[in-house]
């Protein structure tokens, strides 16, 4: 398992740890997928959430910075992030707005 793929469980299981009603999955990239889509993409409390996770290192696509216009453009939720923390803090300030836009 690859340093994303151990990023991106951890952050799985902090999600599920903090809504365990979310739907959660990891996205596994091939040549037949659209390209851009975020590495874990689900819904929580009833919103979009795409997830891009990098090392400290990584740096976004251009690919991947259309897509996440498209989800933030949609309403949805989307981060670029690089540990667990960070993405609960991404979901977190997200739905918070949303809840608050209501």
């Amino acid at each position: 398992m690859g340093p994303e793929s151990r990023i991106v469980k951890k952050i799985r299981e902090k999600l599920l740890e903090k809504y365990p009603g979310a739907y959660l999955r990891k996205i596994h990239g091939n040549q037949y997928q659209h390209a851009g889509i975020p590495d874990l993409v689900g819904c929580i409390e009833g919103y979009f959430v795409g997830l891009e996770v990098k090392t400290a290192n990584g740096r976004l696509s251009e690919i991947q910075k259309i897509e996440s216009l498209e989800i933030t453009k949609s309403e949805g939720i989307y981060g670029c992030v690089i540990d667990a923390e960070e993405a609960l803090e991404v979901v977190e300030i997200h739905l918070n707005r949303l809840r608050n836009r209501i």
